[in-house]
């Protein structure tokens, strides 16, 4: 699939997520601000809950798929072909907390409409805590960049795997954090059934 056709379809795989998101867990509109306007979305906020700049990240990807751990964004390439910070480590976001979503259960593999979403897991974490459960089990932050900037591929770390999405446009470097450490992590964690 064409670059500009997969973030088309991202986009509107997104906006589907969102619906899902405000139709099933927030619920009550007046409780929460959904951000439309793109200044505040560049600045990694999806939604504003409780004093929380919210950043939601959903595992497209992996629909209907066990998957045991989230990528963390460490750096991608931009359109100029410049590798730049990525948003778990980006310091100009604004984003205090991720609602990170896994879809266990689905009607379809890709590209899901709200109603195809039967189940979904929603798990709300600090970036902070993120950044210090890093720091806790390994070294800086800046040392796991450091060690991004010269792998190809994968590599593991210190418990980490630090892991280069070559099959993506933007190139992508990750750290995995699995599931269940980011439950244990977690404000709030949740399955989430449309009735």
């Amino acid at each position: 699939m064409e670059a500009k056709t997969k973030r088309v379809q991202d986009s509107l795989n997104s906006k589907e997520v969102e619906k899902f998101l405000d139709l099933y867990l927030y619920k009550d509109p007046t409780k929460i601000e959904r951000v439309n306007d793109k200044v505040r979305q560049l600045m990694g906020i999806d939604v504003i809950y409780n004093n929380m700049f919210i950043d939601e990240k959903c595992a497209l990807d992996y629909i209907n798929k066990p998957l045991s751990t989230f990528s963390m964004e460490i750096s991608s390439i931009n359109k100029s072909g410049n590798r730049y910070d990525g948003w778990l480590i980006n310091e100009k976001l604004a984003t205090t907390h991720y609602l990170f979503c896994y879809i266990n259960s689905c009607e379809v593999d890709e590209n899901p409409l709200c109603e195809n979403i039967k189940e979904m897991e929603v798990i709300l974490v600090s970036k902070k805590k993120i950044i210090g459960f890093i720091e806790e089990n390994c070294d800086k932050l800046s040392e796991i960049v450091r060690i991004s900037k010269s792998i190809n591929g994968s590599h593991n770390y210190k418990g980490f795997r630090i892991i280069q999405s070559k099959h993506k446009v933007e190139s992508p470097i990750n750290i995995l954090i699995k599931r269940d450490d980011l439950r244990q992590m977690s404000v709030a964690s949740k399955i989430i059934k449309p009735l």
